[in-house]
């Protein structure tokens, strides 16, 4: 078995830059292991590639694919055994035996591997609201931490409560400030940010989507989740050139049986689009903003917000 690298602590780092084709590659690899009766026998073929990042990335995929969401013991309760290898012998577990399958699968390719814990915004958060206890990675690799969510890149619970595989790129060394957006590590070390967020700015940010971060779109005049104002304002965003926009708004105490509406955008200056709202009457609302990249009439949830209106 190799010996893990020594790594430093979790401090801020450049972003790392990935060739697609390299990961590709090693994607299509992984996909044809299949063979694995224990994490020697399959670190073993993981970790055959000579460079770490790739050695990482196929772990990632592997699990990513061949591991399903124990949804049974997530709406049960039931607490689901996180062992690195009853999780490989079952292919199955929940967040904490996604985190600890890919931690032993590092240390065994000479990866030094950590798993961290926290809350995020997740099914119950996108359900009722509230943060969720959870369970990810941070692997050293090219000189600094890169963070990476297993089981976020598997796929998803549907809304019949079954576990949906759908491989997700995004989660693997995710850049440290997209992840602050949804999880947030007891140790805010593990943020690997120069500024930490504290958990009430963690709470009150807008989630946002992996397609928006794809498509360079952020907040730009309102920063939390929540806003109070008249029942007239504009709200703006970052949006990168490449991006179509939708937005909805529908009330959810005001006018709780009106359909929503579909508004329009402006673009005041270049880089920033603008929407301007006229709210009927006082009450609470959901705006929800819907991007594509112009390749397809599909349209992502890319962020929303609560507006809670009074006045004029």
């Amino acid at each position: 078995m190799n010996q893990p690298q020594r790594a430093t602590k979790p401090t801020p780092t450049r972003e790392l830059r990935l060739p697609a084709e390299a990961l590709h590659a090693i994607d299509c690899y992984a996909d044809t292991v299949r063979e694995a009766a224990s994490i020697s026998q399959l670190a073993q073929q993981l970790g055959r590639p000579a460079h770490p990042v790739l050695k990482a990335r196929g772990i990632y995929r592997w699990i990513a694919q061949f591991v399903a969401y124990d949804v049974e013991a997530f709406f049960t309760g039931r607490i689901a055994d996180d062992d690195p290898q009853v999780v490989l012998s079952r292919r199955k577990g929940m967040c904490g035996g996604y985190a600890r399958l890919f931690e032993a699968l590092c240390h065994a390719c000479g990866l030094t591997a950590v798993t961290l814990v926290g809350k995020v915004k997740g099914y119950s958060f996108a359900t009722n609201g509230s943060l969720g206890g959870h369970a990810w990675n941070a692997v050293f690799l090219e000189g600094g931490w890169r963070l990476v969510d297993v089981t976020w890149g598997s796929g998803a619970i549907d809304a019949d409560r079954n576990f949906s595989r759908s491989f997700k790129d995004h989660y693997f060394a995710v850049p440290p400030h997209q992840l602050a957006n949804s999880h947030f590590p007891d140790d805010p070390a593990w943020q690997l940010m120069t500024l930490p967020l504290d958990l009430d700015t963690f709470i009150n940010q807008p989630r946002i989507s992996v397609a928006a971060f794809n498509l360079g779109i952020a907040p730009a005049s309102h920063r939390n989740r929540r806003i109070n104002a008249p029942r007239h304002l504009a709200i703006s965003f970052h949006a990168g050139t490449d991006a179509k926009l939708l937005a909805k708004i529908g009330g959810i105490q005001a006018l709780p049986s009106q359909r929503c509406e579909f508004v329009a955008f402006h673009a005041p200056r270049a880089g920033i689009r603008t929407i301007e709202l006229t709210l009927p009457k006082d009450g609470l609302y959901r705006l929800q903003l819907f991007a594509n990249a112009g390749n397809s009439n599909q349209y992502d949830l890319a962020l929303e917000y609560l507006i809670q209106a009074c006045g004029r």
